[in-house]
């Protein structure tokens, strides 16, 4: 992986434990987990798990502004749980993974064809009303796999 960017054409893998900690009160909290277009906060183009608050995890394949989900029935809980997403078929086709086992649908739509700046998790508190913020663990773990394409 060169400079820590990624394009779906790669076929990247991204992996991570994740629990939580502290839920949060008040506001509204995103946590992202996978690929993005860049480090701002809110939506951005990528491939990536996204949670609000304590609700259901959603797969997210976002190009130009314009997103595809899946819903993953499954949200953050104290529990202890292992986030997969892969890419595969040359960039066309995405799954996510809990646990190691395929959850929600595989997307083929809006997958971004930019190269993506950063890998990681990220815990976006998008209202200043929140008055106890989320604590998340994120434990050793954390992995991506690229094909680096010419």
């Amino acid at each position: 992986m060169r400079d820590k960017q990624v394009r779906a054409a790669e076929d990247p893998q991204f992996k991570c434990f994740v629990q939580a900690v502290t839920t949060p009160v008040g506001g509204t909290v995103v946590y992202y987990f996978g690929f993005r277009l860049n480090a701002t906060t809110g939506a951005q183009d990528g491939i990536y798990i996204r949670v609000t608050n304590n609700g259901n995890f959603f797969l997210v394949c976002r190009n130009a502004g314009v997103e595809t989900t899946s819903n993953l029935l499954e949200g953050v809980t104290s529990t202890l749980k292992e986030l997969e997403v892969r890419v595969s078929s040359a960039g066309t086709s995405v799954r996510a993974f809990i646990n190691g086992v395929a959850a929600g649908s595989a997307i083929t739509t809006n997958i971004p064809t930019a190269i993506l700046t950063v890998v990681g998790v990220m815990i976006d508190n998008e209202a200043v009303t929140v008055t106890t913020c989320a604590v998340l663990d994120l434990y050793w773990g954390l992995g991506v796999k690229v094909d680096i394409i010419a």
